[in-house]
């Protein structure tokens, strides 16, 4: 048997839905068939680059406050991301060895520096960074330094590269 499209797209008074009317050769009557919904357009979904595109235009101070802000809160995991692949923690002397960290050491050793007394006098480093609430700027268009933390602007953005903290000093 052969199927013969029979002309018609008849619409409902709304526009809501189409229907077509097939005939079937041979003497039968026709069937009406409701047509395919149509399928919608996809909607753009963001790619990781322009995801982390944000993240690597911060400016400076807007980097310090979120890594301040994490510090005070003990937010380990956004210290690690707001760290670089390697970390120096230098001590107050050139000749004190230079301890390499990964991002994952990072959050425990400043955790450590933030209970050490602060060197002002009184109270603990992290009561020195909570008091300090100046909008730094960097001293360079790649390189920052605000207290005893430095930062190095990388294609990720702005990153902890070195801190200066003694274990044994405090």
């Amino acid at each position: 048997m052969m199927l013969i499209l029979a002309a018609a797209l008849a619409s409902c008074g709304d526009g809501a839905s189409n229907t077509t009317a097939v005939s079937v050769v041979g003497g039968e009557p026709p069937t009406t068939v409701a047509a395919a919904t149509p399928v919608a357009e996809p909607t753009a979904t963001p790619t990781a680059a322009a995801v982390a595109a944000p993240a690597a235009a911060e400016d400076f101070a807007t980097v310090w406050a979120r890594f301040r802000t994490a510090v005070l809160d003990n937010d380990a995991a956004t210290i690690r991301s707001l760290s670089a692949p390697t970390v120096e923690q230098r001590g107050e002397l050139d000749s004190t060895p230079v301890v390499k960290l990964t991002p994952a050491k990072v959050p425990a050793a400043i955790a450590a520096m933030m209970k050490a007394p602060s060197g002002e006098g009184t109270g603990t480093a992290g009561d020195a960074l909570a008091a300090y609430d100046a909008t730094p700027k960097a001293d360079t268009a790649t390189w920052g330094r605000v207290g005893d933390f430095e930062f190095t602007r990388t294609a990720a953005g702005w990153r902890l590269s070195a801190f200066f903290y003694e274990p044994d000093m405090g």
